[in-house]
């Protein structure tokens, strides 16, 4: 019987589809794996909705509260400390990071030892150069970087992310909510190989 992996997944909010997406790919993983999903806040402007939380209760998920939405160095330094705490006392072996700030967290506090995929989206149209800065001090330390779109992958190449670490995956989704059309899974096979893939939910 192959052994349980443990899998960390670090996102700043469980909102709307990107928490969808996310609590669906825990509900799979925790069939075969042990998984632990750190979100900011299970209170106050922050707070996970909800039905996402149920979800991940029911599904044997366990929280961890650190905030990983906050660019303040006040918040920020000391949510890298707890993210090393809790890599030092849980020991993952893979973590997946979902957008820039968490990405970055992990990058400063994580051992290299364990496999990092990053996960990035939801960059806008007029951003602050800096803010692209910081985020991509995170992505080059990622062992692989997922993207949605072309234009996500240019930028990441053009920030020092080696094309050798990029996957590249077109979401196509039609209705709503869209983590019921598809959903991200990773999954690690043999020596930390990462495969990203794609795998579309019953409806």
């Amino acid at each position: 019987m192959a052994s349980r992996r443990r899998i960390l997944h670090v996102i700043p909010t469980l909102w709307s589809g990107a928490g969808d997406a996310v609590t669906h790919l825990c509900e799979r993983q925790s069939e075969r794996d042990d998984v632990t999903v750190v979100s900011s806040a299970l209170r106050g402007a922050l707070a996970d909705w909800p039905a996402y939380r149920r979800r991940l209760r029911a599904a044997g998920v366990r929280h961890v509260s650190i905030d990983t939405f906050s660019r303040t160095p006040e918040v920020l330094w000391q949510s890298v400390e707890r993210l090393r705490d809790l890599a030092r006392t849980w020991s993952p072996d893979v973590v997946h990071t979902h957008a820039g700030v968490p990405t970055l967290t992990w990058a400063l506090a994580g051992p290299s030892r364990v496999r990092h995929v990053a996960h990035m989206y939801s960059w806008g149209a007029g951003r602050p150069v800096w803010m692209n800065t910081m985020d991509l001090a995170g992505f080059r330390q990622a062992d692989r970087v997922v993207c949605s779109a072309r234009s996500y992958a240019r930028i990441l190449r053009q920030g020092g992310v080696a094309t050798a670490r990029l996957a590249y995956i077109p979401i196509y989704m039609v209705g709503i909510p869209v983590a019921r059309t598809a959903v991200w899974a990773i999954s690690v096979i043999g020596m930390g190989m990462i495969v990203a893939s794609i795998v579309q939910a019953l409806p």
